[in-house]
Order: structure tokens, then sequence, then C-alpha cells
């Protein structure tokens, strides 16, 4: 029960960047070591439109995958941010997207250890495509790598975001004004 709450919540989410229509209707998270056993990555929903994936840490190399299936044609559009304390470096967790099994990956191997990377990507796929984010852990060992994936804000949302805050720092204004006086 959680978990088809939580699939309605990321399809509500992707929903900012795509039509509804061309959401799978369960997505599905899984997490596999090279070995064919499971490995002990995770899923994170931080808020309706962002999620995280979070890589294995129990010794063995292991995906830990996001799908979804495209039920019609259309772009995504979205924001990441990713990072590794692996003391091997970015490079032992390695993360990004993939179209069926075309993996490109977002993370850059010569980063520094425990600083940030983020970026956008786009990409497009068709009806039929299986498509999401993953994790590599290709050690397995000394931390995981995270992959933060949200939904991109419309021109029109910056707009009214940006005009937010300017309408609170000139209310901020007004009562040091008033305050002073």
């Amino acid at each position: 029960m959680a978990g088809n709450f939580k699939a309605c919540v990321l399809g509500a989410a992707m929903a900012l960047v795509t039509p509804v229509s061309a959401m799978a209707v369960e997505p599905i998270f899984y997490n596999t070591d090279e070995g064919g056993g499971e490995g002990d990555g995770s899923l994170e929903f931080l808020n309706a439109s962002t999620f995280r994936i979070i890589g294995s840490d129990n010794g063995a190399a292991s995906y830990a995958t996001y799908e979804f299936v495209a039920l019609t044609d259309f772009s995504i559009s979205t924001v990441f941010r990713y990072g590794s304390v692996d003391s091997g470096g970015p490079a032992f967790d390695p993360a990004g997207y993939f179209i069926n099994d075309q993996r490109t990956q977002l993370s850059d191997n010569d980063g520094p250890r425990g600083v940030f990377q983020v970026g956008t990507v786009d990409f497009s796929v068709l009806a039929g495509d299986g498509y999401g984010f993953y994790v590599y852990s290709s050690d397995g060992l000394l931390g995981r790598g995270k992959l933060t994936v949200g939904a991109l804000p419309e021109p029109g949302s910056w707009a009214l975001m940006i005009a937010g805050f300017g309408l609170v720092g000139a209310s901020m204004r007004r009562r040091r004004a008033v305050t002073a006086a």
C-alpha cells in the first residue's frame, strides 16, 4: 500500500515535466548485485517532486535503479544532485539515467569526494521505452553514492517564486522603516 502511494506521489511530481499519460502507472525500484543477490541500496521520497536513489554499501557491486515505462512519446527535463563519500571518490559510485539498455552517466568521476555535483538533464523517450535513474556501486564499500532527482520548475513558476521573494523583501524593508521611525 505504501509503495503504491509513493508511486502515485512520484507520478504526480513527474507530471510537472511530462504528461501524466506518459508515465508508468507503477514505477519499479530494484537493487541487484552482480552475483544475482540483493544490494542494500534504497529509494527515498524527499517531497512530492523529488526522490533520491542511494547506492549499496554491502561489499558487492550493485545497481540501485528506479525504472519507469513510457506509455507515449515525450521529453523529460529535470535537475539532479549527486554526491559520494566513497574514499575512492565518485568514480566508485557513478550515477546517471538510462533509456532501455543505454546508460548515460551524469556524475563526474574526477569530481572531489564528498562534494555535491549538480546539473540538469534532458532526454526523450518513445512509447514502450524503459527509462529511469541509477546509482552503480562498483565496489560496494567505503561509502554510498546518492543521486537526487527533482522536477525542473517551469519558467512561470520561477517568475512567481522570484516575485514572491521580492514582495517578502519589500515587506521586510517597510517593517524596518516603520520600526526605526
